[in-house]
């Protein structure tokens, strides 16, 4: 299983989520409402400078190619 942004973000503690969110220069409730959404298409296209912040704040676990799959990539059924 690949882990995308969801993933990882998931498995950082409260303390470390809104550490996280504030390196993005974005709030942490921003990212629990909008970005975390399971459904691709109900995602908000992401800038590709928050992209850009998102990948850096994981300390390349995920990279920006990564970010721009998991918020523009094929759908897991259509890649199937």
């Amino acid at each position: 299983m690949t882990k995308d942004f969801r993933h990882y973000y998931l498995a950082l503690n409260d303390e470390q989520r809104q550490s996280f969110a504030d390196s993005t220069l974005t709030t942490k409730r921003y990212i629990d409402s909008k970005l975390l959404n399971k459904n691709r298409s109900k995602r908000p296209g992401a800038r590709r400078g928050l992209m850009r912040s998102l990948a850096e704040a994981t300390n390349g676990e995920l990279s920006y190619a990564d970010m721009v799959d998991y918020f523009y990539g094929e759908n897991e059924e259509q890649a199937a």
